[in-house]
């Protein structure tokens, strides 16, 4: 399908949507803020979290879209508000309103088709079935607040950064999926944001959680605190991520330190310093049986290491809110903008190049 200057225009909830698709782009127009673009395990999906304005209101959206066309198959409210830029009809406060968007989030469950799971301000935190155009969500926990949410990679777990009501401070939740019940409840020092950041193991054993500086790793099967508190410097963690073989944890924090973790011994492998990191910042990994890679990304450059050798294979100075990888295709698509402040487009690039990816492929 040649997708070059196409305009879709599709009725969604709250009136008409149009989006605009060229030879590597997704065009948003009108809609204010794109992030959090993830494909789903299969790649068959694709989903984003957005911001449009509509009747002196803001809406915060859940986009779910069939990856191989683009097209719109489920569009889901996480939050409204008046426009805090409205004189007459005062909102929320900027602060109110930063505060707000870090309560709305989701993640694809794995070894499922076309599920994921989502949470809203109000600490609910649900699942839908996408694949089904009349499935309606579900109810799966609440919490007082979500601030992050992760899915092990078997689907069984999901590991909440929340406030709890058995805990004063931020705590780590994690929730049986097909239980539905808690098993573990780590609490952590941080009495707000900047939030922990969590990583599951790719065997699904293993979470990793970030208190501030430290890094605590718990066993999943035993309940049990197999890594107390590992450290090696004074900068909060801004990502984690197992390496594919589970053998290292990789650790970027706010200064730009990528550091290598063996765990299980408590040292630091390796690192290297990055530049430019902030609060969107985060690591990602590709890897198949003859390679492996790190995406490493924050607000203005996106980073593709060999894991290897820990060598550059590409760098783009592009403005970035989040960036997912399709295994399949190895294509990357990111949330980008002209100006670091309007994010309104969705980027298709090669993984393994860098360069825009054409319709055609």
């Amino acid at each position: 399908m040649n997708m070059a200057c196409i305009c879709l225009a599709i009725t969604l909830l709250y009136g008409e949507l149009t989006i605009l698709i060229d030879a590597h782009c997704l065009w948003f127009p009108g809609r204010a803020w794109i992030t959090d673009p993830q494909f789903s395990e299969d790649g068959d999906y694709f989903a984003v979290i957005t911001v449009r304005r509509a009747d002196d209101m803001l809406y915060r959206t859940l986009m779910v879209f069939q990856a191989r066309d683009w097209r719109p198959v489920k569009e889901i409210v996480l939050d409204q508000y008046y426009d805090v830029r409205n004189e007459q009809r005062p909102g929320l406060s900027e602060k109110r309103t930063a505060e707000r968007a870090r309560r709305c989030g989701f993640a694809w469950l794995a070894r499922s088709k076309g599920r994921l799971l989502y949470f809203i301000p109000e600490g609910k935190l649900y699942t839908i079935l996408v694949t089904d155009p009349h499935a309606k969500p579900e109810l799966l926990w609440r919490e007082r607040a979500i601030f992050r949410l992760s899915i092990s990679p078997d689907g069984r777990y999901a590991a909440m950064i929340a406030r709890s009501e058995n805990h004063e401070g931020i705590v780590c939740v994690v929730l049986d999926i097909p239980m539905r019940r808690v098993i573990k409840e780590h609490p952590t020092s941080m009495p707000g944001a900047p939030y922990p950041v969590v990583a599951f193991s790719h065997d699904g054993c293993y979470l990793a959680v970030s208190d501030g500086e430290l890094i605590d790793v718990l066993d999943l099967r035993t309940g049990k605190l197999i890594a107390d508190g590992l450290a090696d410097g004074d900068e909060f963690i801004t990502a984690l991520a197992f390496t594919p073989d589970n053998t290292a944890l990789l650790a970027l924090d706010f200064a730009g330190e990528l550091r290598w973790w063996d765990w299980r011994k408590g040292k630091v492998l390796g690192s290297r310093l990055i530049q430019g990191l902030d609060d969107r910042a985060g690591i990602g990994l590709s890897h198949s049986d003859k390679e492996s890679f790190i995406i490493v990304w924050n607000s203005s450059r996106i980073t593709v290491y060999d894991l290897k050798r820990v060598k550059v294979v590409w760098s783009k100075p592009w403005n970035c809110a989040g960036c997912s990888l399709h295994l399949g295709a190895s294509m990357l698509a990111i949330a980008t903008g002209t100006d670091g402040m309007v994010f309104d487009r969705i980027m298709l690039v090669d993984s393994r190049t860098g360069e825009l990816r054409r319709s055609k492929d």
